[in-house]
């Protein structure tokens, strides 16, 4: 467990380096060239920074052991890390319409350059090997932070894809295309973002996501642990703190079973004695 946590935090930390430098090189490409769409790829990159500094504490936070005033440990705090990196994304998706939608009333020219333009190629693969990197993260932890942060990150190669698509259309189109294109950008953020933040409130309220208590008491009765099962309830401290409580009819020869569905679904299974 703790090569993850030091893998997991190693990662967002280098992704925080990561998106500072690329935010400064869309900083400045966006401003030298009156791109929107470059510039709010480069405020994107610095919300990403904030987003890998609060993936990084999540982590640590909510793999910390259970203390004395927090005995169900602190694997809650994954939840509340998602639902903030999903709000940042929000805020976005909703600030690159805004103004995107201001510069399509009031454009103003845009400086095309080949340099410029090359550099925001090399951006665009840096940012598919930092999702890359991310998805590699989450299949280790399987925690929703580094999920937010790798989807969240695959997005953002679709943002600087979309941005070099148009900076180079400038060649031969007005500068139209890169407000319109800011729209589309944003809605596409905003419509992830929103389904994000929703996916955090029900975790934060305690509905449970990825396991359907009626396909576990079928799962149960089928591998003949039970032949009945009269309580079935799940406790969420975090994915990595959840533990299940069941009471019913048990096959003392295949309570051993319980142990494979331990693993399978990464809780801890209490059998309760009605």
């Amino acid at each position: 467990m703790e090569k993850k946590i030091k893998f997991g935090l190693t990662a967002t930390i280098l992704g925080s380096i990561t998106n500072l430098v690329l935010a400064l090189v869309k900083l400045f490409v966006g401003i030298v060239t009156n791109s929107i769409s470059i510039f709010f790829d480069a405020v994107n990159n610095f919300l990403d920074i904030i987003a890998s500094i609060l993936g990084a504490m999540g982590i640590s936070i909510s793999t910390k052991k259970p203390t004395e005033e927090y005995p169900n440990g602190f694997g809650r705090m994954e939840y509340i890390t998602t639902f903030v990196i999903s709000t940042l994304t929000l805020f976005m998706g909703g600030m690159f319409i805004f103004y995107s939608v201001e510069r399509l009333l009031y454009p103003l020219p845009i400086f095309f350059g080949w340099v410029y333009f090359c550099i925001l190629i090399v951006t665009l693969f840096v940012k598919i090997f930092m999702g890359i990197g991310y998805y590699i993260l989450h299949k280790k932890d399987k925690s929703d932070i580094s999920k937010a942060l790798y989807i969240d990150s695959f997005m953002d190669s679709v943002i600087t894809g979309s941005t070099v698509l148009s900076y180079g259309l400038c060649l031969v189109t007005n500068t139209v295309l890169d407000a319109v294109l800011g729209i589309i950008i944003g809605i596409s953020v905003l419509i992830s973002a929103i389904k994000m933040v929703k996916g955090s409130v029900k975790n934060l309220l305690g509905y449970n996501i990825d396991i359907d208590t009626d396909e576990l008491k079928k799962e149960m009765i089928n591998k003949g642990i039970f032949t009945e099962v009269t309580m079935l309830k799940i406790n969420d401290y975090g994915k990595q703190s959840r533990e299940l409580l069941i009471a019913g009819n048990i096959n003392e020869d295949k309570i051993d079973l319980l142990k494979e569905i331990e693993k399978d679904k990464n809780i801890k299974i209490f059998v309760v004695k009605e």
